[in-house]
């Protein structure tokens, strides 16, 4: 086994001592951590497109004040800042760049 897998599933059982889990290379990948996240179900892949568009909403949206009961800012027209639509336009250029 590669030294460096033996130290990752070192520390993995010292940190998780009480939970056995099996990795089956053949249907789960390579083991690596963005994998393990993967098959825990803390990260979902997702088509890029769909960032940039949530992204992009987000500046319409406001930002998310609570993430654990998905709760968001008032939208930017109800707000008193000093956000304008410049700022907004600039921003969605931005995103349309990466």
């Amino acid at each position: 086994m590669n030294p460096s897998t033996t130290k990752l599933l070192g520390t993995l059982e010292i940190l998780n001592s009480s939970n056995t889990f099996f990795w089956e290379t053949a249907t789960q990948g390579e083991f690596n951590l963005w994998n393990l996240m993967i098959s825990e179900g803390f990260v979902n892949p997702t088509d890029i497109e769909l960032v940039f568009e949530h992204w992009q909403n987000i500046e319409t949206w406001g930002t998310p004040t609570n993430p654990n009961e998905f709760r968001y800012a008032p939208p930017r027209s109800e707000r008193d800042d000093d956000w304008n639509e410049a700022m907004e336009n600039q921003r969605r250029e931005y995103y349309q760049q990466l």
